[in-house]
């Protein structure tokens, strides 16, 4: 049976020096917005790089550490600020960096120093990375998220009710699902009772979300998780956290 272990990041050194073949998954608190990272001993796999840019002067430092030496491989879900805030930071700080696909490698950014290219097939054959579902067919930003998961984490992005009706159907062995990254930051309008029915071996939801300017997660949202016994955790009280597999 697999074990997993919460942590949460105010003492990190033992997870940056160890160089043993385990992997972890970082929700990065940025405030309002999505940014988690899973790191094994050659990679890092950024899932979404947004949030409010005040937090990442605290972050800047334990990224280093963490990927600095690592291919770094970005993964975007739709093309929403908050989903993609970071990303001149990112080509700023990390030497090796690259795009997991090109569905989104055209932001409208400015001031970026330089175009960041599409991965080698040889840089991403190491990943437990996989796109569960992109939609073909969407009426606005949020429901164009496509949904990943690395390992047992699910990250559905911002993903809406109706698109999850969609593609809850094509996850053949959700109990292989332990961990939700909670879509649209807890909104009211993803995390429906369809997609929480079909994860019933769900452990833990995390979001990344500032309740006091933005309301999220939205109390239907929670009202939903405690419905089905899933625990919540909130990067705004607890701030970086792990997943070690």
């Amino acid at each position: 049976m697999p074990k997993y272990l919460f942590l949460f990041l105010l003492f990190h050194s033992a997870l940056c020096a160890n160089k043993s073949s385990f992997s972890f998954i970082v929700f990065w608190n940025v405030g309002q917005g999505q940014w988690i990272t899973a790191i094994n001993p050659d990679q890092c796999l950024h899932y979404d790089f947004g949030g409010e840019l005040k937090f990442w002067p605290k972050n800047k430092n334990l990224l280093l550490q963490l990927c600095k030496n690592k291919q770094n491989i970005l993964h975007l879900s739709h093309p929403d600020l908050d989903h993609y805030a970071l990303y001149p930071l990112l080509v700023k700080t990390l030497p090796k960096l690259c795009w997991n696909d090109i569905d989104h490698a055209a932001l409208p950014l400015k001031r970026v120093p330089k175009k960041i290219s599409l991965c080698a097939p040889e840089n991403k054959k190491l990943t437990e990375s996989k796109r569960l579902y992109k939609p073909t067919v969407f009426s606005n930003k949020n429901e164009s998220s496509q949904v990943y998961h690395y390992k047992s984490v699910l990250i559905p992005g911002d993903s809406s009710q109706k698109q999850e009706k969609i593609w809850a159907k094509t996850i053949k062995k959700p109990e292989g699902f332990k961990f939700l990254s909670l879509g649209h930051h807890g909104s009211r309008t993803s995390s429906s009772d369809v997609l929480l029915t079909k994860l019933s071996h769900l452990k833990m939801a995390v979001v990344q979300a500032r309740k006091s300017r933005f309301n999220h997660p939205h109390k239907e949202t929670v009202q939903r998780l405690k419905k089905y016994h899933i625990p919540l955790l909130r990067t705004e009280d607890w701030g970086n956290t792990v997943i070690l597999f």
